[in-house]
């Protein structure tokens, strides 16, 4: 994020099918701002976009992206269970749109209103339009 000359790399990712590891020392934006520098947390989310927007992490699109816990210190990391289990609990309480739907003008679904300027759509990819919905 910090060199705009970089920020075409997602697209260049996604077109020769490169296979990305991302790394932060931890899922919190204290710890990793505290290590890295302030501002890092954000910018590496907004970098996670950046990929998540051309297909990254996104279920069918055969584009692998890996998140790593790289923690600081001299010790090892909880177990993988431990730390989904971590992550995922710190994620809910994060998330801005955990009860807003958006519909687009030609009527696909987003989770959020910010995944619908990134045309995320939401998943599983059979419901990701109204049409796939019969009326009550």
């Amino acid at each position: 994020m910090a060199n705009k000359r970089f920020h075409d790399l997602p697209e260049f990712f996604k077109l020769h099918r490169i296979e990305v590891v991302s790394s932060l020392p931890s899922f919190t934006q204290g710890r990793t701002d505290k290590q890295r520098c302030d501002g890092v947390f954000e910018d590496s989310i907004k970098a996670l976009q950046m990929r998540n927007a051309v297909g990254y992490g996104l279920v069918d699109t055969g584009l692998t992206l890996n998140l790593v816990y790289n923690p600081a210190g001299a010790f090892l990391p909880p177990s993988q269970d431990a730390l989904k289990k971590e992550y995922k609990f710190a994620a809910v309480n994060n998330v801005m749109c955990r009860n807003t739907i958006s519909v687009g003008w030609d009527g696909y679904l987003y989770d959020c209103d910010f995944n619908q300027m990134l045309d995320l759509k939401i998943t599983p990819a059979i419901s990701q339009h109204l049409a796939a919905f019969s009326r009550f």
